[in-house]
């Protein structure tokens, strides 16, 4: 039988166990009417608004105004990223995966549905400004469709829907092409799927490279790739930077080297961030140092689940430390450290995470694929709000 490992043992340890000797009487039964009397009235606040309609939310909390909130979701393998603007706008970068695996035998839970979509319930947002898919791998949008119906279900919306122009025949991306266009969402592509080139809009101006498509007072949200049709879906990723004050985030889907080469060649310098969501969750494939050497990231925050394909790869892990200078502060990861969690009123900036930061050789050390040692099987994690997170030492406090 093989052998595994609970990394998150000392999170269920803190749990209260049942109790013992416990004796049935009048008062006991007395009490257990009125909590199922009043679970059965506050139940469906937390469902989705019927019995059986889907997790239960059992914390809530209202995002902030005046500063800029990223969370970047524990979705397993994949990936999932939520943005709130400090005037208020929402922004969602990929959801996770759904029920149409990509890669049947990672036996990957329904994360969309698990995770992202009890995140956005407890924080009390459906109405989404901007729906971004990177690239049409359903690690990234498997459960997207289901998540905008959910929305609209609840009273939502989503104002934009952007995605590659890249298609990919997969039943989770014939369903998410189909809802977009039931519920009549705005619909843009950075790349128009005919000619291969940014495609042109005449309310921006032309192609949406390098514009500002968000138009939020508070931050600029910029995109910046891809540039050019390639083969790979994942070498057609949406890279995004987003502004506030004096920090800034690059986010790059899946981009594998090609891409990397060819954005890099054409921003330069204007890479710079000093948070980076690693591309292709720590791939070997992703790892091209003129990339490294303009974004320069003093934070780098990774989402995988390791034994899966074995991210983060020794190799990247080798040549962040040797290219990037000085060596990045931080190196996050959602599979030590749970939802990650980064606000900023544009001068501080605050992470806190579900799971505390362990040692820095722990958070640096390599993944091997199949290695389930000391990884937890696939299950979501408890949904998780500002307040149950841990600060992360070195960081500001806001």
């Amino acid at each position: 039988m093989e052998k595994t490992a609970d990394a998150f043992a000392h999170y269920r340890s803190s749990r209260p166990g049942p109790a013992s000797n416990l004796m049935p009487n009048i008062a006991i039964f007395v009490l257990a009417v009125v909590a199922v009397v009043i679970w059965m009235q506050a139940y469906p606040r937390f469902s989705g608004g019927k019995l059986g309609g889907g997790p239960v939310i059992r914390r809530t909390d209202t995002m902030p105004d005046g500063v800029m909130t990223v969370v970047q979701l524990d979705v397993g393998q994949g990936d999932a990223a939520f943005i709130r603007t400090p005037s208020g706008k929402n922004i969602i970068i990929d959801v996770g995966e759904g029920n149409h695996h990509e890669n049947a035998h990672s036996k990957q839970y329904a994360a969309a549905f698990e995770v992202t979509q009890p995140f956005l319930q407890a924080h009390g947002i459906y109405d989404i400004d901007l729906l971004i898919l990177t690239h049409p791998d359903s690690d990234h949008g498997g459960g997207m469709a289901e998540l905008i119906d959910w929305l609209y279900k609840n009273g939502g919306s989503v104002k934009l829907f952007l995605e590659s122009g890249k298609a990919k025949p997969a039943k989770f991306y014939v369903d998410l092409l189909k809802t977009i266009e039931r519920h009549k969402i705005p619909y843009m592509s950075v790349l128009d799927p005919t000619t291969g080139k940014p495609a042109e809009y005449p309310e921006f101006g032309g192609t949406l490279i390098g514009k500002d498509i968000l138009k939020d007072p508070d931050v600029v949200f910029q995109i910046l790739g891809p540039l050019s049709m390639m083969d790979a879906a994942n070498d057609n990723s949406i890279v995004t930077r987003i502004v506030c004050g004096d920090i800034s985030l690059l986010s790059a889907g899946d981009a594998e080297e090609p891409e990397e080469v060819e954005v890099a060649a054409f921003w330069g310098p204007k890479l710079r961030s000093k948070i980076h969501f690693a591309p292709h969750h720590g791939s070997k494939t992703s790892d091209q140092p003129n990339w490294l050497r303009m974004v320069n990231p003093e934070i780098i925050s990774g989402s995988s689940h390791p034994p899966v394909f074995g991210h983060p790869a020794a190799a990247v892990l080798a040549t962040w430390k040797a290219i990037i200078k000085p060596i990045p502060k931080h190196f996050l990861r959602t599979d030590m450290n749970g939802d990650i969690w980064f606000r900023t009123d544009g001068k501080k900036l605050e992470i806190r995470t579900q799971f505390e930061v362990k040692s820095r050789e722990e958070q640096w050390k390599p993944a091997k694929i199949r290695d389930w040692e000391g990884y937890r099987r696939f299950a979501s994690n408890p949904l998780t709000i500002w307040s149950d997170c841990v600060h992360v030492p070195g960081t500001d406090k806001l």
